[in-house]
């Protein structure tokens, strides 16, 4: 009867505990030396400007003390939403080559995971070869290997922006649809020529969607002006996660401009897609600033004939 008892009193009482492990890795390839790279993870104003500075998320707290035994502390918060709080330890430090460190991240005043994180930079041909590995506990189902992995990968890639210190855009949209779905509207030229930016529609040219292969788009008007062709290469391919491909508008004479840089990242979680577009390139802020509209216009209307047009027929 006592046991019986104390059954009673648990299930009761104590909240229910649950443990996710996950293992994950993430690679970059950066055109700057280690010492670069390895600089820009070491200095506190420097990695503030990268780590702790996500559009959108409002760093209220972040101090470091980067030696083996130091700590980190940083919170952040969406607009109103919860206070979100990290709490790092370095374990081991080898300078320009590898950063060891265990972490836990709270929500509030509820830790919701604890990890560890270890930092390779290798040296590579075209300038640096990052490994980021982090082996997780994500506690009570309150965080998620999906969340962690989109996360650092948007860190990631705001490490290559700090590193080149050229203008960069970066979008973002929820799209109530799976990731799946989201890919395929964008690379398939049915679809394609749905949702170009206002009074525009893409006309895709028989697009093959691999490593090194070309792609040619025109954005054709609908209101009578001058139609405006672009193309370049796919760099990677990684369906449906990630797409990075060189972007170029045509000049009068037809041959390529200036050449850019899209990262399409696409990241589902509960039957959502966040999707992440960032380019760089830009020879101006004005240039940069001039993209943002058009392509601010091109992914309001994806979400919309996505979530009204194709979701809204089935």
């Amino acid at each position: 009867m006592a046991m019986a008892k104390m059954e009673r009193s648990r299930s009761t009482e104590w909240p229910e505990r649950s443990v996710k492990h996950d293992t994950f890795t993430l690679e970059r390839t950066y055109k700057y030396s280690p010492e670069q790279v390895f600089h820009a993870w070491a200095e506190p104003e420097a990695k503030r400007r990268w780590f702790a500075s996500e559009p959108g998320w409002e760093a209220t707290e972040f101090a470091m003390d980067f030696r083996v035994g130091g700590r980190e502390q940083g919170a952040f918060r969406q607009s109103n939403g919860p206070v979100y709080r990290n709490e790092t330890v370095y374990l081991d430090i080898a300078v320009n080559r590898r950063i060891v460190f265990a972490y836990s991240m709270a929500r509030e005043a509820d830790r919701i995971s604890a990890s560890l994180g270890t930092v390779e930079i290798l040296p590579d041909a075209h300038g640096t070869r990052l490994i980021y590995t982090e082996q997780g506990a994500f506690l009570d189902d309150a965080d998620h290997p999906d969340y962690r992995r989109s996360g650092w990968t948007s860190l990631l890639d705001r490490l290559g922006d700090l590193l080149s210190g050229e203008p960069v855009m970066e979008l973002t949209r929820i799209i109530e649809a799976p990731r799946e779905l989201v890919w395929k509207v964008w690379n398939d030229p049915d679809h394609a020529r749905h949702w170009g930016p206002h009074g525009f529609a893409v006309e895709l040219q028989g697009t093959e969607v691999r490593e090194g292969a070309p792609w040619r788009a025109r954005l054709r008007s609908t209101s009578g002006g001058d139609d405006l062709w672009q193309g370049g290469l796919f760099r990677e391919v990684v369906e449906p996660e990630r797409l990075v491909y060189t972007f170029a508008w045509d000049q009068e004479d037809g041959s390529p401009g200036e050449e850019m840089v899209i990262v399409l990242t696409l990241m589902e979680f509960d039957g959502k897609t966040k999707l992440t577009l960032r380019q760089f390139g830009f020879a101006s802020e004005a240039s940069r600033d001039g993209h943002a509209g058009g392509w601010g216009e091109a992914l309001d209307n994806l979400k919309a004939y996505i979530e009204k047009v194709i979701l809204g027929e089935q």
